[in-house]
């Protein structure tokens, strides 16, 4: 079977019920999980653009909204870490801004490495 999954995760439920199933791969000789998280990078542009007051400041608001999203997601990564290394799995979290599908297969071209 797999030794090492990919699981990219948005935190979403349908993502819970995947982070299940990775969880019982653990029977089947998966070893190593690589948790990888993506920020949105459209998100943090297209949420100032609608504050019109912040027009003025929209690098500051972009990098605080950043600032939040990451911190929050780690948040997250942290919880789901902790599960997979109950159940005995190695980890390795990664988290990374952009588009979400290009990025998952970048990790994944990757072959999962960290940076």
């Amino acid at each position: 079977m797999f030794t090492r999954i990919l699981y990219p995760t948005d935190f979403s439920e349908v993502s819970r019920k995947a982070l299940e199933y990775v969880k019982k791969l653990k029977e089947a000789g998966t070893r190593e999980v690589v948790i990888v998280h993506i920020i949105d990078e459209r998100e943090i542009t297209r949420f100032p653009l609608q504050i019109a007051w912040a027009r003025e400041h929209l690098k500051e608001v972009e990098g605080e909204l950043q600032g939040q999203m990451e911190k929050a997601a780690k948040e997250e990564l942290q919880v789901i870490e902790s599960e997979l290394k109950e159940k005995g799995f190695t980890v390795k979290v990664r988290m990374e801004k952009g588009s979400h599908f290009r990025e998952i297969l970048r990790v994944e071209t990757k072959k999962m490495s960290l940076p």
